[in-house]
């Protein structure tokens, strides 16, 4: 049955989540002029760049910074949370958290 009526803290499940908006949204040549595709072989909180001075992929927390920082940088710090909260609500069918 499982227990998918209780809340629980989304961290790093937000990474993909945050990933594909910035895809669909931008198209994969934007998004990888500010992040990279590729394995970093590195832990996921280090903050080290490759070769191209960018963070090595979406998925580690350095990169997932820069792709919320492609997020609607028209607003302000509250707009862009309500923004992308109310982003990954739809994504997950609606639910309210």
């Amino acid at each position: 049955m499982g227990k998918s009526k209780y809340p629980f803290s989304i961290q790093s499940c937000s990474k993909p989540l945050s990933y594909a908006y910035a895809l669909e949204h931008f198209g994969p040549e934007v998004v990888h002029k500010h992040v990279g595709h590729e394995p970093s072989g590195v832990e996921f909180n280090a903050i080290i760049l490759n070769k191209k001075g960018l963070p090595h992929n979406p998925l580690i927390n350095s990169g997932a910074i820069m792709i919320a920082s492609l997020l609607r940088p028209d607003l302000n710090e509250s707009g862009r949370f309500d923004y992308i909260l109310d982003m990954w609500q739809r994504m997950a069918g609606g639910k309210a958290f």
